[in-house]
C-alpha cells in the first residue's frame, strides 16, 4: 500500500489561473535533504508519524534511483523559475499495519480504525508559520503523484492522497482513491475505486480520471480564499498543466480562518464501515471502523467438517494465518492408508481419533488456536447446534447426505459453506450462500445422485496431492471472506491435475426461487432436524468392504487363508487372474497373478478360459467385488460351452489378504 509521491507543492498566489511567478512554499525534496531530516521533521517537512516507527520508516527519500516527473524538468511553463534540469528527490510514502493513528501519541487513543501516514507542509518548524502566507488571495497548489507497483493499493479501502485539513477535520479539497467509506456500496472495490478524484469540502467529485500506473500525474488546485472557489488542472509526465474544471463555488467551507488548516500530502487509508450502522456510529471510526486482517482472523471461528485429505490442509493453513477458533468434526480413526494424503496425521497417530491428531498437530503448528474437538456423528438431530457457534464452514466431507444438510444448515443459519470435493485427479470448490442472492448446494444438484453411482476417497482412490490443493483454496476462500477480501462473485471452481490448464472456473447464477432450502419456501432449522438425509439420497451408501466379505453362493468363493493353502499346494497349476486396474497392480500384486482389466474380461471371458478343465481359475480384486463379476462372468461362458471348470473369486480380496494373511502386504 504504496504510493510515490513526488511533492513540487510550489503555490503560488495569483489572481488567476498560474498568472505569476512568486513561490510562497517549495516542498520539493531537495538532494542534500536526507532521512535523517525527515526523522528530525525539518523543514519543509512537518512529518506526521502515525504509527510506532521512525519518520524515515514510513517515508523513504529515493535520491537519483527515481526518476522526478519530467514536467518540471522542461522549460514548458516559464513563469515558474524551475531549472531545467532535475534538483529534487522522489518521496515514497507507505503505510504498514504499524501505521495505527494515535492522536497526540496517546496509545490510550489509538484508532484502530486507521491507518495513517501523512506529511504536512511547514515552515520554520510549525505549520502554522506557512498557513498565513499560503492561504490568503488566490493559492495553486502543486503536486505531482506516481503509483509504486510493487506495492499495490488495495482499492476497498479509500486513500486520501493529498488534503488541506481545517481544524474541524473537513477538507476544503482533496485528492482521493478508492472505495469512500463515507459512501459505501455492497459490492468492494467500489465503481471508480482506481480513479483519482478531486473533491471538494462537500465532497462532490471536480474531476477524476483514471490512476494509470507507471506515470507521474501532475495536478494544480487553485484556491480562492477570499471568494472561496476552487478550479483544477491535470496533465500527465511532461505535458502542460491544463484546466480540467471551470473556476466553481466552494461555499461549504467556513468563511475566514476556521475554513482554513494545514497542508497534508501522503497516504491516509481509511476503513470502510457498515452502511446499515446509523451516520453517528459511521463517523465512529474509533469503535466502528474494519479491523486490521489479522485481528479479524484471530476473533473469527470456522467449523470443518471432516479432518481427512480436503480437512487436513485447510485446517493447517488456517491455523498458520492465526484464525482464533477452529472446531473439528470427525468421528473416525486414523488409519496407515491415509497419510499419504492426510497431511496433519502420522504414524504415530495411527488409531488415535482423527480431531485429536489433528489438534496435535495444530497446537504445533500454532499453540494460540482454540481448537474444539467434535467426535460426535454429525447428523439432522446436531447439525443446527454444532454449526451455530461458528462465522464459517467448511465442507471437507466425501458423502452426499452430509453434503445436503451442511448446505441446509448453513442457509438456515446465514453462514458461508465452502465445499469441496476431490476424487482421483479432479477437484471441485464453490462457496455456497454466500450472499441473499448466492445459490445454495441444493440449487446446483437439487437430485442427489444414486449411492451406487458415488465413492469416497478411499474407494475410488485419489492423488493426494490433489486433495492439498483443494483443500488449500477451501482455507484461502475462507480467509477471503473472514477478512473482506472476497469479490462475493459466487464460481465453481474445477481443478484437473493433469490438464496443461488445470483451473477452470465457471460463473454461477442467483439462487433459484423454487429451492427447497433457500428459496422463497426454504427449509427451517426446525425442518432440518426431521429430515432423513440418508433416504433423501437413496438410502445407505454401500459398504464395499462389507460386500466383499459375503460368503455368496456355496462353493463359489474362497477365503483368502484357503486360498493361501491353494498357492502353496497347486503352485503353477492354477490360472489367478487379478482384475484392479494396471495402475493398482503395479503397486502390489501376489505371485502366479496376471492383470487383465474388468471390462476386457466381462466383453470377452471366453479369452481367459483356461485351456484345460483341470486347471482351476482363482479371481482377485482390491475388496472382493469386481472379482465376483468376473467369476460370474468366467462361470457362465463356461457353462455356455459346456465346459465343467472350477472357477471361484478370493473373499475380501487384496485388503482381506494383508489383514489375515500377510500384514505387510501393501495396503492403498
Amino acid at each position: 500500500m504504496v504510493a510515490f509521491l513526488h511533492l513540487i507543492c510550489a503555490l503560488l498566489p495569483a489572481v488567476a489561473l498560474a498568472t505569476s511567478i512568486d513561490i510562497l512554499y517549495d516542498g520539493r525534496a531537495a538532494y542534500n535533504y536526507t532521512q535523517s531530516n525527515l526523522d528530525g521533521s525539518w523543514d519543509p517537512y512537518l512529518t506526521v508519524v502515525k504509527g510506532s516507527e521512525s519518520a524515515s520508516h514510513y517515508t523513504q527519500l529515493l535520491g537519483k534511483s527515481s526518476s522526478p516527473t519530467p514536467l518540471w524538468r522542461k522549460p514548458i511553463l516559464p513563469f515558474l523559475p524551475f531549472p531545467s534540469l532535475a534538483n529534487e528527490q522522489v518521496l515514497a510514502v507507505s503505510i504498514d499495519n504499524s501505521s495505527v493513528f494515535i492522536p497526540g501519541g496517546n496509545v490510550q487513543n489509538a484508532q484502530y480504525g486507521f491507518r495513517r501516514t501523512d506529511i504536512i507542509a511547514q515552515k520554520d518548524w510549525s505549520p502554522a508559520n506557512l498557513t498565513p502566507l499560503i492561504e490568503t488571495g488566490t493559492t495553486v497548489f502543486h503536486f505531482s503523484i506516481k503509483a509504486d507497483d510493487r506495492k499495490p493499493l488495495n482499492y476497498k479501502h479509500e486513500y486520501q492522497v493529498v488534503f488541506i485539513e481545517p481544524s474541524d477535520g473537513s477538507h476544503v479539497f482533496g485528492v482521493q482513491l478508492g472505495s469512500p467509506f463515507t459512501n459505501p456500496t455492497g459490492k468492494l472495490p467500489a465503481k471508480g475505486a482506481r480513479n483519482f478524484k478531486i473533491l471538494d469540502h462537500a465532497l462532490n467529485v471536480l474531476f477524476e480520471t483514471p490512476f494509470v500506473p507507471g506515470i507521474w500525474h501532475n495536478f494544480a488546485v487553485q484556491v480562492d480564499w477570499d471568494r472561496i472557489t476552487l478550479a483544477v488542472l491535470y496533465s500527465i509526465e511532461s505535458l502542460p498543466l491544463k484546466p480540467v474544471t471551470k473556476v466553481v463555488p466552494n461555499l461549504s467551507v467556513p468563511a475566514g480562518d476556521a475554513g482554513k488548516g494545514e497542508f497534508h500530502f501522503g497516504v491516509l487509508k481509511l476503513p470502510l464501515v457498515n452502511p446499515a450502522d446509523s451516520p453517528d456510529k459511521q463517523g465512529d471510526v474509533v469503535h466502528h471502523g474494519i479491523q486490521e486482517g489479522q485481528l479479524k482472523l484471530k476473533n473469527a471461528s470456522i467449523l470443518v467438517v471432516g479432518a481427512g485429505g480436503l480437512g487436513c490442509p485447510a485446517l493447517q493453513y488456517l491455523a498458520a494465518a492465526g484464525v482464533g477458533r477452529l472446531g473439528i468434526v470427525d468421528h473416525d480413526t486414523v488409519e496407515i492408508s491415509n497419510l499419504q494424503r492426510q497431511i496433519l496425521h502420522n504414524e504415530k497417530t495411527v488409531g488415535m481419533l482423527k480431531v485429536e491428531s489433528a489438534a496435535k498437530a495444530i497446537q504445533i503448528i500454532n499453540p494460540t488456536v482454540q481448537v474444539d474437538c467434535i467426535t460426535q456423528n454429525l447428523n439432522s438431530q446436531n447439525a443446527v447446534q454444532l454449526l451455530q457457534n461458528y462465522d464459517i464452514i467448511l465442507d471437507c466431507t466425501d458423502n452426499a447426505p452430509t453434503r445436503y444438510l451442511l448446505s441446509d444448515t448453513a442457509v438456515a443459519l446465514a453462514k458461508p459453506l465452502v465445499s469441496g470435493a476431490a476424487q482421483m485427479f479432479h477437484g471441485q470448490l464453490c462457496t455456497y450462500n454466500l450472499g441473499p442472492n448466492s445459490q445454495c448446494y441444493r440449487c446446483m444438484f437439487p437430485k442427489p445422485p444414486s449411492p451406487t453411482a458415488t465413492g469416497t476417497c478411499e474407494e475410488l482412490g485419489v492423488l493426494g496431492a490433489v486433495t492439498g490443493v483443494i483443500g488449500n483454496l477451501q482455507a484461502l476462500e475462507a480467509i477471503k471472506i473472514i477478512t473482506g477480501l472476497h469479490d462475493n462473485e459466487q464460481r465453481l471452481l474445477i481443478f484437473s491435475a493433469l490438464s496443461s490448464s488445470p483451473f477452470r472456473s465457471m460463473k454461477l447464477g442467483a439462487k433459484k426461487p423454487t429451492c427447497p432450502a433457500c428459496g422463497i419456501d426454504g427449509l427451517k432449522a426446525a425442518q432440518i432436524s426431521e429430515t432423513d438425509y440418508v433416504q433423501f439420497c437413496g438410502g445407505p451408501r454401500p459398504d464395499w468392504i462389507k460386500r466383499g466379505l459375503t460368503e455368496g453362493e456355496s462353493g463359489s468363493r474362497v477365503s483368502v487363508k484357503e486360498f493361501h493353502d491353494i498357492l502353496k499346494q497347486k503352485s503353477g497349476n492354477i490360472n489367478v487372474i487379478d482384475v484392479r486396474p494396471p495402475t493398482e497392480f503395479e503397486i502390489c500384486q501376489l505371485p502366479q497373478t496376471k492383470n487383465v482389466l474388468l471390462h476386457e474380461l466381462v466383453a470377452k471371458p471366453d479369452s481367459f478360459l483356461p485351456e484345460k478343465d483341470e486347471t482351476e481359475t482363482y479371481i482377485l480384486c482390491r475388496l472382493g467385488n469386481d472379482s465376483q463379476i468376473a467369476a460370474h462372468a468366467l462361470k457362465e461362458a463356461a457353462d455356455a460351452s459346456a465346459r465343467h471348470l472350477i472357477v471361484k473369486d478370493v473373499i475380501g480380496g487384496l485388503r482381506a489378504w494383508s489383514r489375515e494373511v500377510d500384514q505387510t502386504f501393501p495396503v492403498y
